[in-house]
């Protein structure tokens, strides 16, 4: 049996996260886990900018994390391949979202193995102010999380570093051609 691909999306707002999480779903059959999606059902926040200006924030984005680690090491175990479609800004997220151990009974940790991934979508600033109007977003979150704190993906000799530009239509087209042949 193959080992299950563990993958994370990052990049900023409207790069492209949740379009290709979504192809990883509907088209390879991955598990899908979106902190956006989370944040919607548990608190009714659909704008991330603004559910930042929530008093509790910060407890309520560590239950949504949380709750994205449950789930996707969840079905990671169960043998799944599995996509996290998380802004993760800062690489310290990136590796404790990618980590895949599950504490036992006794207090250990057992790791699931699997094919670690970290995907990070870009798009010039310019693409990402005019997605995020179409969403009816008038601040620009591009600058918000680089004010705020954005650590550039790095590598690491524990995932594979997979980065793409999705500027068009045409660039999507060819992401989607390339995760079909890596995965």
């Amino acid at each position: 049996m193959d080992i299950p691909n563990y993958v994370l999306m990052t990049g900023f707002p409207s790069a492209g996260k949740s379009s290709i999480s979504n192809y990883l779903r509907n088209k390879l059959g991955f598990a899908k886990h979106s902190s956006d999606d989370l944040r919607e059902i548990i608190f009714g926040a659909v704008d991330y900018l603004k559910f930042q200006k929530d008093p509790n924030f910060r407890e309520k984005e560590s239950y949504i994390f949380n709750q994205l680690k449950k789930g996707s090491l969840t079905t990671l175990y169960m043998g799944f391949d599995t996509v996290v479609d998380y802004t993760a800004g800062l690489n310290v997220l990136r590796s404790s979202s990618l980590d895949s151990y599950l504490i036992g009974p006794d207090g250990k940790k057992y790791e699931i193995p699997c094919k670690k991934s970290l995907i990070y979508i870009r798009a010039e600033d310019n693409v990402l102010k005019e997605r995020n109007l179409k969403r009816g977003r008038l601040n620009d979150p591009t600058s918000e999380w680089r004010y705020a704190g954005w650590d550039e993906p790095s590598e690491s000799p524990n995932w594979d570093l997979i980065v793409y530009n999705n500027n068009t239509q045409h660039d999507l087209e060819k992401i989607f051609e390339d995760i079909d042949r890596r995965f």
